[in-house]
């Protein structure tokens, strides 16, 4: 009887060992909806911004693993002037958003100011997953949903809507 309780248990470690060091290799083939509507949120309140207030500048969404496993993206938006107005703060964004839009842009942890731009960035977390594309794929194809004019490029764990508007 204690061989068997024994042998039990060895198997149980060994089944708990073998699926957390192959669950970080499979591969998601949906895209993960969830980050994909935190990060739309984020480009479309940039591009409310640059439609309402002439905002000039760029918004991407950079994706990494971490060393841990987990995968994040680093949502950023740098605008360099608005209503042509290149001397802008703070102050003169979180002025212009209400709750619509996206959490970082009301927070002023999240952004830097210098003599050029304001930029507003966070982190936000994705399903780990070894194949991201879908996922941003999918962010891809609903961004170009919001304004056809958009240059919307993915790359390699990149979304980049880089084109200035003017």
């Amino acid at each position: 009887m204690f061989w068997i309780v024994l042998a039990l248990i060895l198997i149980a470690i060994i089944s708990l060992y073998l699926y957390f060091s192959i669950k970080d290799s499979i591969v998601r083939s949906e895209p993960d909806t969830e980050f994909v509507k935190k990060a739309l949120h984020f480009v479309a309140s940039y591009i409310d911004l640059q439609r309402n207030y002439s905002a000039s500048g760029f918004v991407s969404v950079l994706v990494s693993r971490r060393e841990e496993g987990s995968v994040t993206a680093r949502l950023e938006c740098c605008i360099f002037s608005l209503d042509g107005r290149g001397d802008i703060s703070f102050d003169d964004i979180s002025a212009l958003t209400d709750k619509s839009f996206h959490y970082a842009y009301l927070d002023s942890e999240c952004y830097s100011v210098d003599s050029s731009s304001v930029c507003v960035s966070c982190d936000i977390p994705m399903l780990p997953t070894s194949n991201w594309a879908p996922t941003l794929n999918l962010l891809k194809n609903e961004i170009k949903k919001l304004d056809r004019d958009l240059t919307v490029s993915v790359g390699r764990g990149a979304v980049m809507v880089g084109k200035r508007m003017n």
